[in-house]
């Protein structure tokens, strides 16, 4: 008779599933927050995941080192690669328990690898005693930001992105912050805070009842280059998943008609959950930026806040700098070129087409409205603002069109 398999421990299915979602990133095209959808022990695995982007180039060459023949690969390599980032960065677990932790996986895997990880294992952490970490950034990026903002600016961004932001929130309506929050001064329209203790924002009435959101102080920046619109304004916008800048919109203007668009019908389930908990009225529509199905001229606002190579949030996303490449680059401002084409026809005259990145890249950025600009020539700038990435905000560009 067959003894049932036995079930692995919490730091057997938190190293599971950082695993898997590495996995995935290193085989695909997609994102790390893609990846480490629905994985088990989010939050935990996720923590490991951070600290391997951060310490990328450290960690895959003390793996390459430690091997015999110098070549691990997949799901080996992901194996070692979070372990070792949760063993040299992480305080919550013993470097033993970790490795055991590590070899019992692998023998899951294979059960006569087991030994070739325990030694691949303990191989690097000897090593590892003798070198000092620091986080670590592409050499391609930054080489690219020192030509762009000058190496001061360019040290000050790479410095903020290998930390954890602290937690920002936005106050609607009239209400005081919750004791102990810090105003954070970016923004003029909206209210926006930090705290200290995340429970003491999070635990608060104000959270439960939806008078506090949780939000980067940079998403403010576009919806607030929005002047004046006519009563009872038609917005469309267009690319809302996760849905935080649509309830800036309704904050804002609270009588207009918003409609919020995605082509993903799970994030719109989400969003309509999101909007009644927050009593935010607008609607939902399943809808691909590329083809939308409204009619010409519909909207007094169109918001477009593109997909991008999200450079300007990597302290959210600290796997974009690994993905960034002149290609990658490339591929993704054709997109927005693409969408801001679909959308262009649906603003009204003397409407506003609202531009948005959370990169700070000029391709996806300034010379992207500059080249929209001279390909339609019914529109015209108004106002542009670039943000770069701060230890208490993302990166953000915005730009208002106004159509003639």
């Amino acid at each position: 008779m067959a003894l049932p398999k036995k079930k692995p421990g919490i730091s057997g299915q938190i190293l599971n599933s950082a695993v898997k979602a590495l996995q995935k990133w290193n085989s695909s095209a997609l994102t790390l927050d893609e990846c480490i959808n629905d994985i088990r022990g989010e939050k935990a695995a996720v923590s490991i995941l951070f600290l391997y982007f951060r310490h990328k180039s450290s960690i895959d060459e003390l793996i390459q080192k430690s091997a015999a023949k110098g070549n691990v690969k997949s799901p080996l390599f992901e194996i070692a690669a979070c372990t070792l980032a949760q063993a040299l960065f992480q305080t919550g677990i013993s470097l033993q328990s970790a490795v055991n932790v590590a070899v019992d996986h692998t023998k899951k895997v294979n059960p006569r690898l087991g030994n070739f990880m325990n030694a691949l294992l303990r191989n690097a952490l000897r090593t590892a005693e003798n070198m000092t970490f620091s986080p670590d950034f592409p050499d391609k990026l930054r080489k690219r930001w020192n030509k762009s903002f000058g190496k001061e600016k360019c040290a000050e961004i790479i410095e903020s992105c290998s930390i954890n932001p602290p937690l920002c929130f936005r106050m609607r309506g009239i209400n005081a912050p919750p004791d102990g929050s810090e105003p954070i001064s970016l923004n003029r329209i909206f209210r926006f805070y930090y705290h200290e203790q995340p429970s003491a924002v999070l635990e608060s009435e104000l959270f439960k009842n939806g008078k506090c959101y949780i939000q980067d102080p940079a998403t403010g920046m576009s919806i607030s280059l929005c002047g004046e619109l006519p009563e009872n304004a038609a917005i469309l916008d267009s690319c809302a998943a996760p849905g935080g800048k649509t309830v800036m919109l309704f904050d804002k203007y609270p009588d207009a008609v918003i409609t919020a668009a995605d082509k993903s019908e799970k994030r719109l389930t989400q969003m309509q959950e999101n909007f009644q908990r927050l009593n935010v009225k607008a609607k939902t529509v399943c809808a691909d930026a590329l083809t939308p199905e409204f009619e010409k001229e519909s909207f007094d606002l169109v918001f477009i806040d593109a997909p991008c190579t999200n450079t300007g949030v990597m302290r959210r996303r600290p796997d974009a700098a690994w993905r960034f490449s002149g290609n990658r680059l490339e591929d993704t401002a054709k997109l927005q070129r693409k969408i801001l084409n679909a959308l262009a026809p649906l603003v009204r005259k003397s409407g506003i087409l609202l531009y948005s990145t959370c990169s700070i890249e000029p391709e996806e950025d300034g010379l992207q409205v500059e080249r929209f600009l001279a390909e339609h020539p019914d529109f015209e700038l108004e106002e542009s603002q670039l943000l770069l990435p701060d230890f208490m905000h993302d990166g953000a560009f915005a730009a208002r069109l106004r159509k003639h």
